[in-house]
């Protein structure tokens, strides 16, 4: 399991020593990386486990054009996948703008590097969420991810990943789960996720004392 887990170092008050101690903890674990946010890469370069970020992070609600200079920024530092936050507004109501905003973001991402499409799933129903996945698909993308665990309906509900694995977002996409808690995992995993980023490792399998992201 430990090697689907990322710990997301996404709080406000983390700092780069925090990410620093955070990557120790990772190896040492072996869970499988950690997410950053974009202004603390540097504090990831040279890490020893798979780095993420999130650009437009926790919103979706910033310029195309913003989101793609800190998805090319990102793919500088070397992160092994980027993933992308979208407007859960735009995702339901224009297919074409959603199009549009992840193909320019694919074109900052370039291969080897993944990108990753980050949805709000709960705001968007079955129908809509079957869409999503056929615009990311056609726009380029790796995987989606659901949720951001910012949202006040909390984390990734099992129920959002399962429609999503169900139409077919793990093939040829990748299909990863913001946890609200550790004790999520399990569940999302058996939902269809095949990534799953918590904010706290204590009580997974196999993790030898207390690990917690900074709030």
């Amino acid at each position: 399991m430990l090697d689907r887990v990322y710990l997301g170092m996404l709080g406000l008050e983390v700092a780069a020593a925090d990410v620093r101690r955070a990557l120790q903890s990772a190896r040492q674990q072996g869970i499988a990386g950690i997410a950053v946010p974009p202004s603390l890469l540097g504090a990831a370069e040279g890490a020893e486990v798979n780095v993420t970020t999130l650009a437009g992070f926790p919103t979706g609600k910033h310029h195309t054009l913003v989101k793609a200079a800190e998805a090319r920024l990102a793919v500088q530092f070397g992160v092994a996948e980027v993933g992308v936050v979208v407007d859960p507004v735009i995702a339901r109501n224009d297919t074409n703008a959603l199009l549009a905003e992840l193909v320019a973001i694919r074109e900052a991402v370039p291969h080897p590097a993944g990108l990753a499409v980050v949805i709000e799933a709960a705001l968007l129903d079955d129908a809509q969420l079957a869409a999503f996945a056929h615009t990311v698909r056609v726009a380029g993308a790796d995987r989606i991810i659901v949720g951001t665990g910012y949202h006040h309906l909390g984390g990734a509900d099992p129920a959002d990943v399962a429609v999503l694995a169900t139409v077919g977002a793990g093939h040829p996409l990748g299909l990863g789960a913001m946890a609200e808690s550790a004790a999520d995992t399990e569940e999302l995993l058996a939902a269809g996720a095949d990534r799953v980023i918590v904010p706290d490792l204590t009580g997974l399998p196999g993790v030898d004392g207390k690990v917690t992201a900074v709030p």
